[in-house]
């Protein structure tokens, strides 16, 4: 499997600062935008500190708060040898329409870079859409911006929320890292930790979800043109999001079990 590779200047930068961790459980996280990251810095931090954050769905401005791994000494080596580093994947086409639904038409692009201002002034993204047709002709506009960008950098630098997962292998190919499903966190987190936590059951379905109701299906907005596109755009992603479904399917119960990428690679 081919890996994209980060940044000449992320490249410089020791691979364990891009894992989050706390101190009380030798934990290691790779954070994906739109990757379940909202869920596992929440759980993070009731581990850490034996309370939920009072505002769960503004945990992210609690990044610096987060220790990362390389501030307690730790190698790519050592990351590679520990039980509980891991980093979370998810469906291409799941985590293009959470983009959509959270930071384009939902009230999260106002708290967001300037994206969804650029799409409907340039574009002609609907703001009011409020029908599966025009869900998904907006969602085309949104893709088809995502793939000029990604090429040639129009309008916008290229931004975590859409650059593709397949990018940060820079980091989770080094290490090694554990590989959990966000369609499947509840249970592949407690498969990961119950051996160092465990009333992980307990604590997990307090946790609230990051959810994006549009009012209308998702099935019914992401038609097979979109979904052939989004893809596409993706194509590395979907490699590896596969190839982890995979490797859980074969029955994994134990955190020894759980796939690291280089086994499904």
């Amino acid at each position: 499997m081919d890996f994209q590779l980060g940044t000449a200047a992320e490249e410089i930068l020791p691979k364990t600062q891009k894992l989050f961790t706390i101190t009380r459980y030798p934990i290691r996280y790779m954070v994906t935008p739109k990757c379940g990251c909202t869920f596992v810095k929440n759980l993070m931090w009731r581990l850490e500190y034996g309370e939920f954050y009072h505002s769960p769905m503004t945990i992210h401005d609690q990044d610096g708060v987060f220790p990362r791994a390389v501030d307690l000494g730790l190698t790519e080596e050592q990351v590679r040898a520990e039980d509980y580093a891991f980093m979370a994947v998810r469906k291409p086409v799941d985590r293009f329409f959470s983009l959509y639904a959270e930071k384009v038409i939902g009230e999260g692009w106002k708290r967001y870079i300037p994206l969804r201002q650029l799409l409907v002034d340039q574009y002609g993204l609907n703001p009011a859409a409020n029908t599966p047709r025009q869900h998904t002709e907006n969602c085309l506009i949104l893709s088809k911006w995502i793939r000029a960008n990604l090429k040639d950098k129009i309008d916008l630098e290229p931004e975590a929320h859409w650059t593709p997962q397949n990018y940060r292998s820079f980091v989770f190919v080094p290490t090694d890292l554990k590989v959990l499903l966000v369609s499947q966190m509840t249970e592949h987190m407690s498969v990961l930790l119950k051996p160092i936590v465990p009333d992980i059951d307990d604590i997990i379905p307090q946790l609230e979800r990051n959810r994006s109701p549009l009012g209308v299906m998702k099935k019914d907005i992401l038609t097979e043109e979109l979904r052939q596109d989004v893809n596409d755009i993706y194509r590395r992603d979907w490699k590896i999001f596969f190839a982890a479904k995979q490797a859980w399917a074969k029955g994994v119960t134990t955190n020894a079990d759980i796939p690291r990428i280089s086994d499904i690679s």
